[in-house]
């Protein structure tokens, strides 16, 4: 019960309104899109809120409301599987162990980079680990990297050396 498809942290866009295409499922459906994480996961105490279950809500009790809507719910084929697939995925403790970062050791969450994008290559190794096939790491919208103005300090000071130490770590663990 992983998602196929992960974005961190955020969809890639070409400004903050406009969403670079190819991201999601496009003309074969909604069911294809990613699941997109929508939150920095350098920020303290990182969760996927959405995996996380409600105050009060054990296993027990969520396996009771998923009888309970088959019995009244619709019986369509689409409506059922689409309920199946939610319920797979909020109550995977893999999936949610995935974006425990603080289960990491320091020195590991370090070697990543303590930025977002660090975190998030850290978040896609995870991932990986408990059976996501495609992870996304996105360092925000394009327009970063659009270093028209002073561009050799940009890339040499600011925007490339996050980049290699999260990728070069990543590249480390998988291999």
């Amino acid at each position: 019960a992983v998602p196929p498809y992960v974005i961190t942290p955020h969809p890639h866009c070409d400004s903050f309104a406009y969403l670079s295409p190819g991201q999601f499922g496009g003309c074969l459906g909604r069911r294809f899109d990613p699941l997109v994480v929508g939150d920095d996961p350098s920020r303290p105490g990182f969760r996927l809120r959405a995996l996380e279950p409600a105050e009060g809500l054990n296993t027990a009790r969520l396996a009771e409301r998923s009888q309970l809507l088959s019995r009244l719910g619709s019986h369509e084929p689409a409506q059922t599987a689409l309920r199946e697939r939610a319920m797979g995925l909020v109550s995977s403790p893999a999936l949610r162990d995935a974006f425990h970062l603080d289960q990491e050791p320091e020195r590991v969450r370090e070697r990543y980079g303590k930025h977002p994008w660090g975190q998030s290559h850290l978040l896609a190794r995870r991932l990986i680990e408990a059976g996501c096939r495609f992870v996304t790491t996105v360092n925000g919208p394009s327009i970063t990297w659009d270093t028209h103005k002073d561009n050799f300090n940009s890339l040499k000071n600011r925007l490339v050396p996050p980049m290699e130490q999260a990728f070069a770590a990543l590249i480390d663990d998988l291999a």
